[in-house]
């Protein structure tokens, strides 16, 4: 199955960009995108799959999926019937460049 391709920072000179996720569910496909991204879970349960890893997903996890890494978080009853909330951070290679 291939992943979805999306591009997550709207302007090549933003670079960086946070939002919090207050949804029913996880509602996160299996995707992949040039930005990194950091995603620290606050409430709700399910696994990840990130890359080839597959693990249990919870409050607490803070999970890095690096740039072009194909990834998905899902809740274990897969209808979206609980709370989830997580904070994220994506961001740009580039956005981590030291100027010259």
């Amino acid at each position: 199955m291939q992943p979805i391709f999306q591009r997550l920072t709207a302007e090549p000179e933003e670079g960086f960009r946070f939002k919090t996720l207050r949804a029913p569910g996880f509602a996160c496909p299996w995707q992949v995108h040039p930005e990194h991204e950091l995603i620290l879970v606050l409430k709700g349960s399910g696994y990840r799959v990130v890359g080839d890893s597959t693990a249990p997903l919870g409050p607490g996890d803070l999970v890095f999926a690096g740039a072009e890494v194909p990834h998905l978080w899902q809740e274990e009853d897969h209808r979206g019937a609980h709370e989830v909330e997580a904070l994220i951070i994506q961001f740009e290679e580039k956005f981590w460049a030291k100027p010259c």
